[in-house]
């Protein structure tokens, strides 16, 4: 009855809109509304107050302890006191019961009440059962809303994906690609984060933008989370952007994808996301936040218990209204990631390192949050042989070649023992070494010379198994993956750079491509330099086993 009363209303607000239309028509003598028609309107009007009504303002539930994690809330599972629960403007915690109660209050950014959403922000070791958010007018008219938390191990450090800016780009290949990528990569990635711009929003279509970004979360390999962008939002450069209606403005952003404001904990890291929605100017063009954001984000950031971090996820830093860096700043956010400018920026604003990723026609960043305060960046072009979704040539900080590459970080200042061999020539192999370690590292630099392939063998492990890294003038293969090698014009030398740790290695060519291989925890490590079909020099061939220090919290492009 509830969706019946919604699609009135929705056909009275498109009716009374005609009849706007159909007055400038009037007064210009090219029609008039006949008065079947205004009864039309006035009885849609009548049956639509309703819906009104059956949209609840009054929200109560609970959030419990799902101890057996099968999405239900049994009877004898308790409530968990201290859950914080957010309509996006206000923020309560659940009694010792796990009982919570709010009365939405209005936001400026959403007019239509039924496009507003209600959330739990979970705590660290906890993962939602049950979905962890709704719409108000998804609601039962009670408003009754109980949320189901399992347990959930989890511990520092930890890896996350960052895209941004996909335009349309989660469907075709793209989409098959990075989820191939974060299949391999397994366990080594825990969280993914969206930072809007997901397609063009059209009030002609309001599904068309969303149903595929829906669907390509719910079957992402790991749990996808998404910040809004202005081009996710319906009527975004005039005054329909705020109709009240279910999916005008962030309506149709709520219906499939998210709530516009969002947070949670993740193994003590404070996660949050915040709408980009100010709106100014003739053409209605997107500045900054709101003061109801900025108020909800000052009090969400307020319920972060040191030692916990803060990583902050928003579509764009550009804040006219002078209301979000205080915020960033006061709570000493670690690390702010966002997007909107389709390109690769490295900053520290206002204390806060602030990284942009460019659109996700192809990069994307990988950040490994460090045990101790501080972060590793990997920036990933997704080096695939087809240019058309590899590298951005237009309006991208990176010339035209498509070369995308990061510095890793002065890992120096984390060896252990060093061995290293003297400059050899090679037409065959060579063994490099021979170090036994749990964790591992090794810097190796080829000269490729006369070599038709070049490259190195790690193995084999405990169990016979050996990764295989092989470089051509063209690309470069690791097992049944082949990959861009990102070189720069003229460049005639490769670097290798892996990691080996307790799940397997990781290793780098030209501080770009990352490729994931499984290999046994303890085995020693025999390190065979290659080069196939003629004859290629290494220049440096530096192993070390990976000792504790200090942590690595930035990183800079080239």
């Amino acid at each position: 009855m509830h969706s019946f009363f919604l699609r009135i209303h929705r056909a009275a607000v498109a009716l009374l809109d005609r009849r706007r239309m159909e007055r400038s028509f009037s007064r210009s003598g090219m029609g008039r509304l006949s008065s079947s028609g205004m009864g039309v309107i006035a009885l849609l009007l009548a049956l639509s107050s309703p819906a009104v009504a059956e949209v609840p303002t009054k929200i109560h539930g609970r959030v419990v302890l799902d101890a057996n994690a099968n999405g239900q809330l049994d009877a004898n599972e308790q409530g968990m006191p201290g859950i914080a629960v957010t309509d996006g403007v206000q923020i309560v915690q659940t009694n010792e019961k796990g009982e919570y109660e709010l009365t939405v209050i209005p936001d400026p950014v959403q007019h239509f009440l039924g496009a507003r959403t209600i959330s739990v922000s979970w705590p660290s070791g906890h993962w939602p059962s049950s979905a962890w958010w709704r719409r108000l007018a998804d609601l039962p008219a009670d408003g009754k809303l109980d949320f189901g938390l399992r347990t959930d191990e989890q511990k520092l450090p930890i890896t996350i994906i960052h895209v941004t800016d996909p335009h349309n780009g989660f469907a075709g290949d793209y989409n098959k690609i990075l989820r191939e990528e974060v299949t391999r990569m397994g366990k080594r990635v825990q969280l993914a984060f969206a930072t809007g711009d997901l397609g063009y929003a059209t009030a002609q279509d309001e599904g068309r933008a969303f149903l595929s970004v829906q669907q390509y979360t719910q079957t992402f390999p790991v749990p996808l989370m998404h910040a809004i962008g202005n081009h996710d939002v319906i009527g975004l450069h005039g005054p329909d952007w705020n109709k009240p209606t279910d999916y005008h403005g962030n309506g149709a952003f709520t219906k499939y994808v998210s709530p516009i404001r969002w947070s949670f904990d993740y193994a003590g890291i404070h996660l949050a996301a915040l709408d980009w929605s100010h709106r100014e100017g003739p053409k209605l063009e997107t500045s900054g936040i709101e003061q109801e954001a900025a108020d909800w984000l000052d009090r969400d950031f307020a319920r972060v218990k040191p030692p916990a971090r803060i990583y902050f996820f928003m579509h764009s830093a550009y804040d006219k209204t002078g209301k979000l860096w205080p915020i960033l700043k006061k709570h000493k956010v670690e690390l702010f990631l966002a997007g909107h400018s389709h390109r690769n920026v490295d900053e520290v604003v206002e204390g806060i390192p602030y990284l942009m990723t460019m659109n996700h026609a192809g990069p994307y960043k990988l950040v490994n949050i460090l045990p101790e305060p501080g972060f590793q960046v990997i920036h990933r072009c997704m080096g695939c042989k087809n240019p058309g979704i590899n590298h951005r040539s237009n309006n991208a900080s990176y010339p035209k070649t498509g070369t995308c590459r990061v510095a890793l970080p002065g890992l120096d200042a984390r060896r252990g023992a060093t061995a290293s061999l003297a400059d050899q020539t090679v037409s065959g192999e060579l063994a490099a070494g021979n170090v036994k370690s749990q964790r591992l590292e090794a810097d190796i630099t080829v000269e490729r010379g006369t070599a038709k392939s070049w490259g190195l063998r790690i193995g084999p492990d405990a169990q016979g198994k050996s990764v295989e890294l092989l470089a051509t003038a063209d690309d470069l293969r690791c097992g049944e993956v082949t990959t861009d090698p990102a070189r720069a014009p003229g460049q005639t030398t490769d670097k290798f750079h892996l990691v080996m740790t307790e799940e397997g290695i990781s290793v780098w060519s030209n501080e770009h491509a990352r490729f994931d291989a499984a290999y046994a925890a303890g085995s020693p490590v025999g390190i065979t330099l290659l080069a196939r079909d003629g004859t290629a020099k290494f220049t440096k061939v530096d192993v070390w086993e990976l000792k504790e220090g200090p942590p690595i919290r930035q990183y800079k492009e080239k």
